[in-house]
């Protein structure tokens, strides 16, 4: 019995004096996780992942915006349909390549290249 006259509970395995326990690593959301990341890998123009303190997906755009381009949803169905929204809602869509402008200017090489001198 406590102080307070009722029975004392038994002591868990987070109190001090209690010896380490071994506890089994858990996989949480496993089918969602490998759902995010495949659609991660088969969409390119964005970064695609799945948060599991929140349950959501989320997607974040991965070229030039005037801010962060950032969608979520509670499926991978549902986020897919948002990303799309998204790339139709963007009003340049020479942009929207994985790694920069749709053609990128090449450098002449024919024109040797000008690099400014130190001044002293």
């Amino acid at each position: 019995m406590n102080p307070r006259g009722a029975e004392a509970r038994p002591r868990g395995r987070h109190r001090r004096g209690t010896p380490a326990a071994q506890v089994d690593p858990q996989g949480w959301d496993l089918a969602e996780q490998a759902s995010a990341e495949r659609l991660d890998q088969s969409e390119p123009l964005w970064a695609v992942w799945y948060g599991l303190g929140a349950r959501r997906f989320y997607a974040v755009a991965a070229w030039s915006a005037s801010g962060p381009l950032i969608v979520q949803a509670r499926t991978a169905d549902e986020l897919r349909d948002l990303m799309r929204e998204a790339e139709r809602a963007t009003p340049s869509r020479s942009r929207l390549t994985p790694h920069g402008p749709a053609h990128p200017p090449r450098p002449a090489l024919d024109r040797p290249v000008l690099t400014p001198r130190p001044t002293a």
